[in-house]
């Protein structure tokens, strides 16, 4: 969804690993806070292959549980984030958009966007799948 961010970008070697680096939870972001950066969650490893290697990313997403009048009952959640078959994130709460994103709210469904703007960028395949994850509680 067009909300959270998963990072892609080279981070092959780094340690240690932040929000920031390939697999991680992008921050989100307010003007009127300080520090104006805040939450965010690092990936459990560097999973990234080196520049030039394809990476291979699974996510599983539950969008955000709302009432009928649109007001939140569960906050949307990463089930799980896999990076070239490593366990990357596992069941994180994105409590609100991360910085980059292209609406504010909360919705069940919306659009996914690829940010590119690290340098070259090239997807070989791009499939989302719908999954019921009405049984997972909070």
């Amino acid at each position: 969804m067009g909300r959270y961010e998963i990072q892609i970008l080279d981070s092959h070697g780094k340690q240690p690993v932040g929000y920031g680096d390939m697999g991680g939870l992008y921050r989100r972001w307010d003007n009127n806070r300080d520090p104006k950066g805040f939450d965010g969650t690092a990936p459990l490893v560097n999973a990234a292959n080196p520049a030039g290697e394809w990476q291979k990313m699974i996510i599983k997403f539950r969008a955000p549980r709302l009432a009928k009048d649109g007001q939140l009952l569960d906050y949307p959640r990463f089930i799980s984030v896999h990076l070239n078959d490593q366990l990357v994130q596992k069941n994180i709460i994105a409590k609100g958009p991360t910085r980059a994103a292209q609406r504010a709210g909360w919705a069940t469904k919306d659009h996914i966007f690829i940010q590119g703007d690290h340098g070259p960028i090239a997807f070989r395949k791009f499939k989302v799948t719908p999954e019921d994850f009405s049984k997972i509680k909070k």
